[in-house]
């Protein structure tokens, strides 16, 4: 390597470093909190999810088509948005909206949530528990859940939407480009 190659190297490296840095050690840090959210949840916020039923051992989970037929009439009219069984516990937690465009408007008012959740046992498709529909009056948030969602928010796009979101892609490319010579 010459002279004029390293120094160029030197240079590459000390500014692409410097720039990213702030940005990698936001990620990291607000990175953390996501990771551990679940153990987060269970320290801090009460768990008043009414108890499992007890069935016998090896009791075959309810089908999951059951399950979201099961919702579809509770909320007629309205649409799933996702269905995810837990790996934890016996349930599985129904997301539903009124529509795919109400979801996107919600995103202009970080005030507003259409969608709403029911959950069920897994094994027999009985509901357990529902958040409050989108027409209740709302309960205030915990410190724990806007901590989390500021976390969220900061890792994801800090707080810039899309921008934010190619923002931070460009700063894990500026990332490489500072260690480019280093694998070379």
């Amino acid at each position: 390597m010459t002279t004029r190659a390293l120094r160029r190297w030197f240079v590459v490296h000390k500014w692409t470093s410097l720039i990213c840095t702030l940005f990698l050690l936001i990620v990291c840090i607000t990175g953390l909190p996501l990771l551990f959210s679940e153990q987060i949840w269970n320290t801090f916020v009460r768990d008043d999810d009414p108890p499992y039923e007890v069935l016998p051992p090896g009791t075959p989970n309810a089908n999951l088509d059951l399950i979201v037929e099961k919702a579809r009439a509770l909320y007629p009219g309205q649409i799933i948005t996702n269905v995810n069984p837990d790996d934890d516990e016996p349930a599985v937690l129904v997301s539903m909206a009124p529509s795919w465009q109400a979801l996107e408007e919600d995103k202009n008012y970080p005030d507003r949530n259409s969608s709403h959740w029911i959950k069920f046992d897994a094994r027999t498709a009985k509901v357990l528990k529902q958040s409050r529909p989108t027409d209740a009056s709302k309960e205030p948030r915990t410190w724990t859940g806007i901590i989390m969602g500021i976390c969220n928010q900061l890792h994801v796009s800090l707080f810039a939407g899309l921008t934010g979101r190619l923002f931070l892609g460009g700063m894990g490319g500026i990332f490489v480009a500072s260690l480019q010579r280093v694998v070379s």
